[in-house]
């Protein structure tokens, strides 16, 4: 129960330490789904139609044929995890806070367009399949994405502030911190991967079905 209260306690206080972080990075992200949101509204009737028929044809594949689960596993490690050891490689940098809300921006644009695209090609059968294809890693995905990216913009406004004013680091202990971060969110990285690879497939094959 005292240990439960400690990490509480230091989630509490690592919200508070780093709330405006977070609204920036938020704020980064949510631009960037409604700017996606838009590209699909003004997209031409060409373009729409060219993707709409990929999408079909994704579709009929998933509802017709066998996935390769451990592919879609090593996919979608190789598109996730780099993206938080970037941001925590941005984060040893002075110049890296810049291109982490960036890479904030990048990241909800994609998520808008795609849920947008989705739904205006499909309608209602649309938002079923992001609920159900989409959400539920997305849930882990985002929420490691924004943590790392508030992690990363603390470390390099530190690294400012100590060469601004001359302190010295404890470095040994400053980098404890920074692998014990990027494992535990890597850890719910991987978990987001186990979804969107084994759970979502078989979830949304048996809805196009």
């Amino acid at each position: 129960m005292i240990r439960d209260n400690k990490y509480i306690n230091n989630i509490t206080m690592h919200i508070q330490e780093n709330f405006w972080l977070y609204i920036i990075s938020l704020l980064f992200l949510c631009t960037g789904v409604v700017l996606g949101v838009y590209a699909v509204k003004y997209m031409s009737e060409v373009d729409k139609l060219d993707l709409a028929n990929y999408f079909n044809s994704f579709t009929n594949i998933l509802a017709s044929e066998e996935l390769n689960n451990k592919v879609i596993f090593f996919e979608a490690i190789k598109t996730n995890i780099p993206i938080i050891l970037v941001l925590f490689i941005l984060g040893l940098t002075l110049v890296g806070m810049p291109i982490i809300l960036l890479i904030n921006l990048i990241k909800g644009f994609s998520i808008g367009f795609t849920f947008s695209f989705i739904i205006s090609t499909l309608g209602k059968k649309g938002v079923a399949i992001t609920l159900v294809g989409m959400l539920p890693q997305n849930i882990i995905y985002i929420p490691c994405i924004v943590i790392a990216s508030v992690i990363s913009m603390r470390i390099s406004l530190d690294k400012i502030r100590n060469n601004v004013f001359n302190q010295k680091p404890h470095v040994a202990k400053e980098n404890k911190n920074i692998v014990m971060d990027l494992v535990v969110i890597a850890m719910f990285v991987l978990l987001g991967t186990l979804i969107e690879s084994y759970i979502t497939p078989a979830i949304l094959k048996y809805f196009l079905s």
